[in-house]
């Protein structure tokens, strides 16, 4: 299956010792094991950044910056014209703000069968999955 990851995971993943926190590491581990594919857009790398940047945090800082230069099992999509259009197109038909609707445009144009986010609803052809509601086992 193809699982698009929205920013907020990854913040949770490496940032949180929360629930959600714990709950997002198992789905990375879904991504080592080959249970699924793993999208995100070059956009949560400037999503993620900021905070360990603000903090001075290199180590965090390094993590996020090595998921994003390949090998991680990631497919890293680039911001494309045609992502920019759909999300225009979101804007306009919906309440997403446009960073959602980027992650939106991206996961329906990578052919996504899921999204994985604690943050937005998205269109009804996007299957929404949620930390608190699954079992990443």
């Amino acid at each position: 299956m193809r699982l698009y990851f929205d920013s907020n995971i990854f913040i949770y993943a490496f940032e949180c010792e929360t629930d959600f926190g714990h709950a997002a590491r198992r789905a990375f581990r879904l991504i080592e094991t080959g249970q699924v594919t793993a999208v995100t857009s070059e956009l949560t790398l400037a999503e993620v950044l900021p905070g360990p940047l603000r903090s001075k945090d290199m180590q965090l800082e390094e993590a996020y910056e090595t998921i994003f230069a390949g090998g991680s099992g990631f497919d890293v999509v680039p911001l494309s014209m045609a992502v920019l259009r759909d999300a225009a197109r979101l804007v306009a038909d919906s309440r997403l703000r446009l960073a959602d609707a980027l992650h939106v445009a991206t996961a329906l144009r990578s052919a996504c069968a899921a999204f994985l986010t604690e943050a937005l609803r998205a269109p009804a052809e996007l299957r929404m999955m949620r930390l608190a509601d699954e079992r990443f086992e």
